[in-house]
């Protein structure tokens, strides 16, 4: 209860994502290229706790983004910015598959 005896409201969950991408086989400079302004304009960020780019030891042609945002407003807002939207609009052009998207909370 808050001092003055109302209830506080839930604190907002944190957001996990897991972003699965292929890049396009023999283009893997050039997306990780395009990638490095979007991680660094990303980590900038209100409510970004990390946002990071890493590839899997058993296959590196699958490549996961790792984030996690304060709460999924942050996040929605991140996915408003125009570095993202500049990004997505391109992205079919990067990748082989689409992205898959896995997300968890701290609940």
């Amino acid at each position: 209860m808050s001092p003055a005896g109302e209830a506080e409201a839930p604190a907002a969950s944190a957001l996990y994502l897991i972003a699965v991408l292929k890049p396009r086989l023999g283009e893997e400079d050039r997306v990780r290229g395009e990638l490095v302004g979007l991680i660094a304009a990303s980590q900038a960020e209100p409510g970004c706790h990390y946002y990071d780019l890493v590839v899997g030891d058993d296959d590196p042609t699958t490549w996961y983004m790792i984030e996690k945002w304060s709460s999924q407003a942050a996040w929605e807002d991140h996915m408003q910015t125009e570095h993202v939207r500049a990004f997505n609009s391109r992205a079919a052009d990067f990748f082989r598959e689409p992205t898959e998207l896995r997300r968890y909370s701290d609940r």
